[in-house]
């Protein structure tokens, strides 16, 4: 189990559901993601706040991206 099956398995329903549909909407395209903001000093790193979790992210022009989710 990765890290971040393992912090979805810890969190009840209605959060899990948030965060995969905003993860899914960073997948599609993160340009349009509200909320979005590029963090100072990395040319590609990105971050999105939903409640009290962050998910921070690599994005890359040919439309692949990494999450990791942090607290």
């Amino acid at each position: 189990m990765n890290k971040i099956e393992k912090f979805l398995k810890g969190l009840n329903k209605k959060e899990k559901e948030a965060i995969l549909l905003l993860m899914l909407q960073i997948q599609k395209d993160y340009k349009k993601v509200p909320g979005l903001i590029k963090l100072t000093d990395y040319q590609d790193l990105f971050r999105v706040r939903i409640g009290q979790y962050r998910i921070i992210f690599k994005g890359y022009f040919s439309g692949r991206q990494h999450e990791r989710i942090h607290q």
